[in-house]
């Protein structure tokens, strides 16, 4: 892991205001209405601090269909996350770009986490998350 991740809290606040980036936490419950037949979904939106760690500029290998896909990882601070929130089933929007979490992994900083991303919608001009 990166030597940063072993910093202090206030360096961690620190590099947060400086190179941290706004974006919304997603998180989709969906549930199936016997009576409608429909799968009914709610959306809630929570904003958050990320700290990007990396760029994937590789496609993921399965066709060239997938070439747009990129893959993401950021730092977050768990405490910004809603109580009973899910980080593994929820999504990331990072300005018109809607990413899925593939995965969450604990850092050697306590109150950081590093979740890796995959790119699934870009979202269109003026489109609301």
């Amino acid at each position: 892991m990166n030597d940063f991740l072993r910093l202090g809290q206030t360096d961690l606040q620190q590099m947060f205001s400086d190179w941290g980036i706004t974006a919304q936490l997603e998180e989709v419950l969906s549930r199936y209405n016997p009576l409608s037949g429909v799968v009914e979904e709610r959306v809630f939106r929570t904003p958050i601090s990320l700290l990007p760690q990396s760029i994937r500029m590789a496609g993921l290998k399965t066709s060239t269909a997938n070439d747009n896909l990129l893959q993401r990882a950021w730092f977050l601070r768990p405490s910004e996350i809603p109580a009973g929130m899910e980080l593994t089933t929820a999504r990331i929007i990072v300005e018109d770009t809607r990413f899925e979490i593939q995965s969450v992994q604990e850092t050697q900083t306590p109150g950081l986490v590093l979740v890796q991303c995959l790119k699934i919608q870009c979202l269109k001009a003026g489109e609301s998350p």
